[in-house]
């Protein structure tokens, strides 16, 4: 959580009021968390392949590592659950995080 809040924080767009809102969703098979910000949102058809890859970063921002979402989604997948992301650029990013009901 830390991460994905911390990311919305340090890439909002300064051309809008930022937000980020974060819901669970209970489905059939899966709890669902999900995290939306309106930020600078990320380029998939660009990156999607590298999303998650260690030391990509996606935006110039001289503090950025490319460590975080690297860390998130082996945590993630270290608990049995996984990531779907949607995003488009300059308008935000929804990251889908789930776990399987047991």
């Amino acid at each position: 959580m830390i991460n994905f809040i911390s990311n919305a924080i340090k890439y909002n767009s300064p051309k809008r009021n930022s937000f980020v809102k974060i819901s669970v969703e209970n489905n059939q098979e899966n709890l669902v968390l999900k995290i939306t910000a309106n930020g600078l949102g990320i380029d998939l058809d660009k990156h999607r392949e590298m999303l998650f890859a260690p030391k990509t970063t996606f935006h110039d921002k001289q503090d950025s590592r490319g460590i975080g979402l690297f860390i998130t989604v082996n945590h993630v997948l270290s608990l049995g659950g996984s990531i779907k992301v949607e995003s488009k650029l300059d308008e935000g990013t929804i990251f889908y995080i789930q776990f399987p009901k047991k």
